[in-house]
């Protein structure tokens, strides 16, 4: 009678393919014992939630009377000639009395069909990383020798390079594809090795730093090779290796870019699974029938498994996206009485599995779980603030508008009406009581110009004011900064960058230049330059440090004049950094071209995570556009009307007295001048204006006179 030893499983194309080997006498007089292998497949019922046998006929792959037949391996792999992915599956026939190992290497055809593709004989049993890659191929290791064979080789091959193996497996390129990663002993000093990369193709050897940095290399137990590609005689590669510390680590180009610690020692493989959410998981299967589960993106443990006798990855929803089969160890006799089918996103089945019992939580679980309780919580806190502010806005339009309606009635009626309350109150009573004050005293009394200052930068003249109002208690103080076309001077910007920054790059200090002039000349530099404002928002955890970047990757210096800002010592670029919460921030970039700001963005995306995303925002209208038209205007005015006015006192005069009115002129127009720098306005003297009208006014009564005297003649 024959007896099942043990069941294999695959999984291929959304279902489970399960190999079976059975053991029976044979009727001879020695009762030698055969064996047979057969297959046959398994599919989710969502109805019953549990695998159920799709055709009770089991199909034959081999079937031996003298010999004991084993899986060793199974997988799937591409078949050249056939152009997709079919099942296989390694046999081993082994016969009482001999110390030989026969393999046998099948590829499932068709649902009941099987293709012998290699078949050979080893005086030791097969066990170092047994791979079956492209081909089929299969590629083993025993003791320092790597050997490999398929239908298109004549035998048994062996790779000419002894090597300790630590990864077998496929590189996504063109030619190129069965790749062998291990460490050589280098010829001329025994005790350093080298670590390579041998193409079993055309058998070339490169380093395998391109892919993990060498220091990594001795203690990598499984790897996994995500992207691969030769870029200008260089590699672009993104790899995922689990190492004898316990870690997980993500290498992109040959160098390490996260690590995640892991719950459990010894792991196995690495399998990717593409999830609705969180772009995927990263398995890790470990020995002693340990699983944990890591968030793709954010390198997080999301769950960890112990009692599992096997892992497989397919879509055995039908839904699109992968699920993960946990089989555990069971003392029935089906191959699939307990398990748990899930994603950890939307679904999750389970056989004779308790609740508690679905996830194990490790010590580096809870630690992340804890992680991400905080970063919810202090989102949540965020987003409770933003709601308040929100409210307190909503607040301020109903009060205005209610302000606003009674001021109308008030108006329509005839009736005398109050000015309005204001709109913006603080929460402290001190600060309520100053800015009423402040409102009030703003709208009474008259602005004054306190103090006048102007720089002049390339073609542009700015001109800054510093208007006050003044109360018994209370002093205000507002700048407006005003830029206009100055076509006269000339001044590079470096002069102020000097001013803001020493020689040596340092920042300017009360001590070497005074504060009113440096924070002039910086406010200077924020009118003259365009500025761009940018949001960073990261949804899934906390922003990247982008102050620290600017000042110790990009060696920018905060002013100490005012330290929001960040200059660039070698350009004229600002830049400002305000962190609303801690997962949203805007960046203010000051420059004076475009370029200058997409070589910026250019290393600030490359400085961000790929979570993180960058959203420009609109310019706000600068308020002190009318006020430099004005002055403009104002300009062009006195120096037009100086220069009609030097134009026609020289038509009329000659001789000496010419000489002397011009020079006298000149002193005049350069004392006016003078005034319109110490003013916003020159200001024109009572005594002299009126001198001037009444002058006015008698040449035109003599004119009139004259012209009524020589009326009669007419």
């Amino acid at each position: 009678m024959a007896a099942v030893r043990h069941v294999e499983m695959l999984a291929v194309k959304g279902e489970v393919l399960a190999f079976q080997c059975k053991s029976f006498s044979s009727k001879t007089r020695d009762h030698r014992k055969g064996s047979e292998v057969s297959f046959y497949s398994l599919s989710f019922a969502r109805d019953s939630q549990s695998f159920s046998i799709r055709d009770r006929n089991l199909s034959l792959i081999h079937k031996d009377g003298s010999a004991e037949a084993d899986v060793v391996h199974c997988c799937s792999a591409l078949d050249i000639q056939q152009r997709q992915k079919v099942p296989c599956v390694l046999l081993r026939l082994c016969k009482k009395r001999t110390s030989a190992f026969k393999y046998m290497l099948y590829s499932i055809c068709t649902s009941t069909d099987a293709k012998l593709h290699a078949e050979f004989v080893l005086p030791y049993e097969m066990r170092d990383n047994i791979s079956i890659l492209l081909g089929p191929a299969l590629i083993w290791s025993h003791e320092n020798s790597v050997f490999y064979t398929s239908s298109q080789t004549s035998g048994v091959k062996e790779v000419p390079i002894p090597m300790t193996v630590n990864f077998i497996g496929e590189l996504p390129l063109r030619r190129r594809k069965l790749v062998i990663q291990g460490a050589q002993n280098v010829p001329s000093d025994q005790s350093k090795v080298k670590n390579i990369l041998y193409f079993i193709e055309d058998g070339r050897t490169l380093s395998s730093a391109c892919l993990v940095p060498d220091a990594y290399s001795s203690v990598i137990q499984c790897m996994m090779v995500l992207s691969a590609e030769e870029f200008d005689g260089g590699w672009r590669s993104a790899v995922l290796a689990a190492t004898s510390m316990k870690q997980l680590v993500r290498f992109e180009n040959g160098l390490p870019l996260d690590v995640c610690l892991l719950p459990y020692e010894q792991p196995l493989s690495i399998q990717v699974i593409h999830t609705l959410k969180n772009d995927g998981l990263v398995v890790v299967t470990f020995s002693q029938g340990n699983v944990c589960a890591v968030w793709k993106d954010t390198f997080q443990v999301a769950g960890c498994w112990t009692g599992v006798r096997l892992l497989l990855v397919d879509d055995f929803m039908g839904c699109g996206t992968d699920q993960m089969l946990l089989v555990f160890e069971s003392s029935s006799a089906e191959p699939l009485s307990s398990f748990l089918l899930t994603d950890l996103c939307a679904v999750t089945y389970s056989c004779c599995r308790s609740d508690g019992e679905e996830l194990n939580s490790s010590d580096a679980a809870q630690e992340n779980h804890l992680l991400t309780v905080q970063a919810l919580e202090s989102r949540l806190q965020s987003g409770l603030s933003g709601l308040e502010d929100l409210q307190r806005d909503v607040e301020v339009k109903d009060r205005l508008l209610q302000q606003s309606l009674v001021a109308l009635t008030d108006l329509v009626s005839g009736r005398e009406h109050h000015s309005l309350d204001p709109v913006y109150d603080d929460d402290d009573g001190a600060g309520d009581e100053e800015d009423a004050g402040m409102q009030t005293e703003c709208a009474e009394a008259p602005l004054k110009m306190h103090r006048v200052w102007q720089r002049v930068i390339g073609q542009s003249l700015i001109v800054g004011v510093v208007l006050t109002t003044t109360s018994n208690t209370y002093v205000r103080f507002t700048l407006q900064i005003i830029k206009t076309v100055f076509q006269y001077c000339h001044a590079p910007c470096s002069v102020f960058q000097q001013k803001l920054f020493g020689e040596s790059g340092r920042h300017c200090t009360p001590s070497c230049c005074g504060s009113y002039e440096a924070r002039d000349d910086l406010l200077s530099l924020l009118a003259l330059l365009d500025v761009w404002f940018f949001r960073l928002e990261c949804p899934c955890h906390t922003l990247a440090d982008v102050q620290g970047w600017l000042q110790e990757s990009l060696r920018f210096e905060r002013l100490e004049i005012d330290p929001r800002f960040t200059a660039d010592p070698s350009s004229v670029r600002l830049f400002r950094w305000e962190q609303n919460s801690p997962f949203q921030g805007i960046l203010s970039v000051y420059c004076r071209d475009e370029l200058s700001l997409l070589h910026f963005l250019h290393s600030l995306c490359d400085f961000l995570p790929v979570s993180h995303d960058v959203q420009p925002l609109e310019r706000p209208s600068v308020c002190a556009g009318s006020l430099a038209q004005t002055l403009q205007t104002e300009i062009h005015t006195v120096t037009q009307e100086a220069s009609s006015v030097l134009r026609t006192d020289e038509g009329a005069r000659r001789g000496e007295a010419e000489s002397q009115t011009l020079h006298n002129l000149r002193e005049e127009w350069l004392k006016e001048r003078g005034r319109c720098n110490e003013r916003l306005r020159p200001l024109l003297d009572e005594t002299r204006y009126s001198r001037l009208i009444e002058r006015m006014i008698h040449a035109q009564l003599d004119a009139d006179e004259a012209a009524l005297m020589e009326a009669p003649r007419l």
